[in-house]
C-alpha cells in the first residue's frame, strides 16, 4: 500500500512540476526564460519531454528506470520521469509484448468474464492494472520474489474478474 502511494505521489508531483512550462509556453515574461541566471553566462532552456498516453496508470521504479502500466495494455518506461518509451503492442497476440499468448496466458480471466465478445469486440478489454514486486513470491521454481500484476478483464457490463499475471523481471 505504501508503494503504491508513493507511486502515485510521484506520478502527481510529475505533473505539477511540469504544468507551468506546459500552461504558459515559451513567452513567461517576467520569468527567466531564456534570460541569464545568477551573473553568469549559463542560459535556460525549454523542458523537452517525450509523452506517451496511459489510462488508469500504475508505476513502479524497478533498477534505475520507472514503469508505466494501464488499460488496453499500454506502458512505458523512463529513467527520468520525463520523457516516456512505449514498450507495449496494445492486444497483439500471440506475441503480446506484456502477456506473450494474451489468449492463453490469460485464458483463466477470459474464461470468466468472456474474449472477444460483447462490449469488446475487436477487443480483450483488460483494464486498470496495479504492478508491484512481491519479494514474498515463491515462483513454481522454488526462487523468491517476482513482479505481480492485478488486472480487471471485462466483455460486457454484466461479466467481469479480476486476475493476476506473475513475471520475475
Amino acid at each position: 500500500m505504501f508503494k503504491k502511494a508513493i507511486c502515485r505521489f510521484v506520478v502527481i508531483l510529475f505533473f505539477v512540476l511540469t504544468m507551468p512550462y506546459q500552461a504558459y509556453g515559451k513567452g513567461m515574461e517576467g520569468h527567466s526564460g531564456g534570460k541569464k541566471l545568477n551573473n553568469d553566462s549559463s542560459t535556460t532552456s525549454a523542458v523537452s519531454f517525450q509523452e506517451v498516453s496511459v489510462h488508469d496508470p500504475s508505476v513502479i521504479k524497478a533498477g534505475d528506470s520507472y514503469y508505466v502500466f494501464g488499460s488496453h495494455i499500454e506502458a512505458a518506461k523512463s529513467t527520468d520521469l520525463i520523457n516516456w518509451t512505449k514498450f507495449t503492442n496494445s492486444y497483439t497476440t500471440p506475441g503480446n509484448a506484456l502477456y506473450g499468448n494474451l489468449s492463453e496466458n490469460l485464458s483463466g480471466a477470459f474464461k470468466w468474464a468472456g474474449e472477444n465478445d460483447g462490449d469488446s469486440l475487436g477487443g480483450y478489454a483488460v483494464w486498470a492494472p496495479d504492478v508491484f514486486y512481491n519479494p514474498d513470491y515463491v515462483n513454481k521454481d522454488g526462487t523468491k520474489g517476482a513482479y505481480m500484476d492485478y488486472f480487471c478483464t471485462s466483455s460486457t457490463w454484466k461479466r467481469s474478474v479480476i486476475g493476476y499475471a506473475v513475471s520475475k523481471s
